[in-house]
């Protein structure tokens, strides 16, 4: 196996030097100008002008002058920001050096060569980290928010079942990784191995992950990354739009619905507002062999958004209502030991199965409720002065399927365990653009939470308060080749701990800590740059950690806390590479993170009998660990209509106080993609494209000395094709995405299914996707 891996490497760089040698074509055109007003001619000090997205850029002098070296011959995207007038959003094509006038429309008025867009491009930023955009996203649509990340490299899923999956970036997850949605961090049972993200990613026009601790901006805990879900920015022109989103699956013979309409009022108030809504029903899932018995679900997901920009004010609110029910397999849940031990052995269901879209015990419900209010204000000729207040709910229950004493019900009505928690979120921040060459932002955040576990006791009820202080800046002046970037942040939580169940706790803790980030950004020529990220953060021991004592439905494990855990203090380094050329991009990084008093769960020996029957024990336990690895990402247009897209990931977890490796690490995994246009490119419109695929994933040979339920499984390849077209029916656009997923049928499992001990993952999947605009 150790052989057949060192030729795929070599396999690997083989591809990668052709297109990493491609010469470097000269780059000496001047671009130089002037921003000025458009209804006063005055010049306009200070404002952004910015090349390709951030490749190039400078702010303007006293008189409104800029001056834009080494660029290239060819078409350059030009974006001149300047607060309170409306943003330029155009392309200019250099043959030679070029001298331009950039006339910037004041907010409230319009020209119609004037482009307005949603706010400046934001700066690059030394965190490791990665943008999925609309059309990324598109090509994924009907798919969990945790299975579509995987598009980025250094990002795997942790996976209950089939149907239950949740992000793991660089080997960290749950709590270790902050969600964000529409600027507010998102708040659930998000604890739990098997409690995936009560997300739509239908929502999103854009997700950004980012990767290490360089998520100090958004809260304490994040050591991890974070994941940013950015909906679309509200109609900015008068008039009625909207999108409607079909797809159908052969897995599960699944069916999503997904909708969206908006719209802008003319005149004096421009009020604009946008409702979109979301509905997925699937069935049982199937493996190369079998049927996976009680994998069905139902997802609901609506929205409104609504807001008003007048003047030097911004005013939006917002609110979502999801709601997901969830099947988890049936042979995963034992009455009695021996059950589990011959259902280990057995590695597969005692039946085939059937079909079924019917979802019974066990299943998951969950319910999140999110709303939003936020006000904007803008200060002066640079800065803007926010303040947002959010409330979200999230109820979860979860049902057993089976009992010592007495009968399962039938009904899922009344449920095991119900969790139940409601959080306030409230911020102030003052983020200003360029000032002197300093871009930034600094702020203070409160929050207030209260969760009750209304029925069954496997976690406390208890009540937090947070407080938290923020400051991050960002330096750059073209054409200096550096950049800079700091930031800095202070936490204070306070945690009360009630009872659990008919237990009198009666606790309260107390954290605090800063955490901190530097980077530097070094431009080493038109095309490449090399990033350095330093960051030390800190994390608490969350309620479950601590004091879960009893069986997790959902995971069909029984876990068992630890009180006298300790907060955890991350400190990381990453070091990245980026190439932006014209036939080859590439990325790629390097990153080492040291956890002290790393808190992680570990299987124990004997599995624990219950009144609920039998099932997998873990308990929580806590070290210090290394976890270190590297993520690559290359795309090479190697022909006039041909493309190659390589991506890869590798990770170790090292325990140090053993001196061994830690459990539930991903495993390494490769991939390499080839794209054909079969219509060339074009600027300005979307082509369509043909891909076929293969990814192989490594068995996890890095697994500690501790026992186990079973060994990690062998590694695996898996093939994929998919073909996008768009069209027009009756002047209307249409988009057509076919996509098939592991092609050929293969019978694998995962590593980081915490079902592997009991079956395969899914066989092949073909899904269609249709998109009117």
């Amino acid at each position: 196996m150790e052989h057949k891996q060192r030729w795929l490497w070599v396999w690997v760089v083989m591809w990668l030097l052709p297109g990493l040698s491609v010469a470097q074509q000269a780059c000496t055109l001047t671009l130089q100008g002037q921003v000025v007003a458009a209804d006063t001619g005055e010049p306009l000090p200070f404002a952004s002008v910015v090349v390709d997205d951030g490749t190039h850029g400078t702010d303007t002098d006293a008189d409104g002058l800029f001056t834009i070296p080494d660029l290239c011959a060819g078409t350059h995207r030009i974006q001149v920001v300047y607060l309170g007038y409306q943003t330029l959003d155009t392309e200019v094509r250099l043959s030679a050096n070029a001298s331009l006038r950039f006339a910037l429309t004041p907010e409230g008025m319009t020209l119609d060569e004037v482009t307005v867009v949603s706010e400046a491009p934001e700066l690059r930023q030394a965190a490791a980290s990665a943008t999925l955009s609309r059309d990324d996203l598109e090509q994924h649509q009907g798919e969990a928010l945790g299975k579509l990340l995987e598009q980025v490299p250094g990002v795997m899923s942790l996976k209950t079942g089939a149907t239950i999956v949740k992000p793991v970036i660089q080997g960290l997850h749950s709590t270790r990784v902050m969600l964000v949605e529409n600027g507010v961090v998102h708040e659930g049972q998000q604890w739990g191995a098997e409690h995936a993200p009560e997300v739509d990613p239908f929502i999103a026009h854009e997700i950004e992950v980012v990767k290490g601790a360089g998520a100090l901006r958004y809260g304490a805990g994040a050591i991890g990354g974070a994941i940013i879900v950015q909906p679309p920015h509200l109609r900015r022109t008068a008039g009625l739009g909207g999108t409607l989103n079909l797809a159908a699956a052969t897995q599960g013979r699944s069916g999503t619905v997904s909708g969206s309409l908006e719209g802008r009022l003319p005149g004096a108030w421009p009020l604009a507002g946008r409702i979109q809504g979301t509905f997925k029903r699937a069935g049982n899932l199937h493996t190369p062999d079998y049927y996976l018995d009680n994998t069905g679900l139902a997802m609901r997901h609506w929205s409104w958004a609504a807001g008003l920009e007048k003047g030097r004010w911004d005013v939006e609110a917002f609110y979502s209502h999801f709601r997901h029910r969830l099947g988890i397999l049936k042979d995963s849940h034992f009455g009695n030991v021996s059950d589990l031990e011959d259902a280990i052995v057995r590695g597969r269901p005692l039946e085939d199965g059937a079909f079924s879209y019917d979802i019974g015990r066990p299943m998951q419900k969950v319910v999140h409720e999110l709303f939003l209010a936020r006000v904007q204000r803008a200060t002066g000729e640079k800065g803007r002065l926010e303040w947002q207040y959010s409330r979200q709910f999230n109820r979860r229950q979860e049902f057993d399927a089976h009992r010592a004493f007495g009968q399962v019900p039938t009904t899922t009505e009344v449920p095991e365990i119900q969790f139940e928690i409601t959080t306030h979120q409230a911020e102030m921040s003052w983020h200003h653009q360029a000032i002197r060459g300093f871009w930034g932002s600094m702020g203070v955040q409160g929050t207030l939470q209260r969760n009750t576990t209304d029925r069954g006791g496997l976690i406390p009820n208890y009540d937090a308060r947070a407080l938290g202080l923020f400051w991050v800046e960002h330096w750059k002046r073209y054409p200096f080749p550096l950049e800079f970037e700091a930031g800095l942040r202070y936490d204070w939580r306070e945690l009360y701990v009630a009872n659990r169940g008919n237990e009198l706790i009666d606790r309260t803790l107390h954290y605090h800590g800063a955490s901190a980030t530097a980077g530097l950004i070094w431009r080493m020529g038109p095309h490449s740059d090399a990033r350095l990220h330093l960051g030390t953060a800190w994390r608490a021991p969350h309620v479950s950690e601590l004091y879960s004592d009893g069986v997790h439905h959902g995971s069909a494990s029984y876990e068992r806390g630890r009180d006298d855990l300790v907060p955890e203090r991350a400190l990381s380094a990453t070091l990245s590479w980026h190439w932006h050329g014209e036939v080859v991009h590439a990325t790629l990084g390097v990153y080492r993170n040291y956890i002290r008093d790393y808190i992680f769960l570990e299987p124990l020996p004997e599995p624990q009998l219950t009144i609920r029957g039998a099932f997998p024990a873990f308990a929580y336990n806590q070290t210090d660990a290394v976890l270190a690895g590297a993520d690559a990402q290359v795309h090479w247009h190697f022909a006039e209509r041909w493309g190659l897209d390589l991506k890869g990931s590798w990770l170790m977890g090292r325990n140090l106080l053993l001196d061994d490796w830690l459990p539930w690490m991903p495993p390494a995994r490769l991939g390499a993609t080839v794209q054909f246009l079969p219509k060339g490119e074009k600027e300005d419109a979307r082509v369509p494209s043909v891909e076929a695929g293969l990814q192989w994933t490594a068995r996890q040979r890095l697994v500690p000395d501790m026992p186990d339920f079973a060994p990690p499984p062998a590694g695996y390849v898996l093939a994929s094709a998919s073909v996008f077209w768009p069209l027009r029916l009756h002047g209307m656009p249409l988009e057509l995405g076919l996509t098939g997923e592991n092609l050929l049928n293969a019978r694998y499992r995962e590593y980081l299914n915490r079902f592997r001990y009991f079956a395969d993952e899914p066989g092949r999947n073909v899904t269609l996707r249709l998109k009117w605009t």
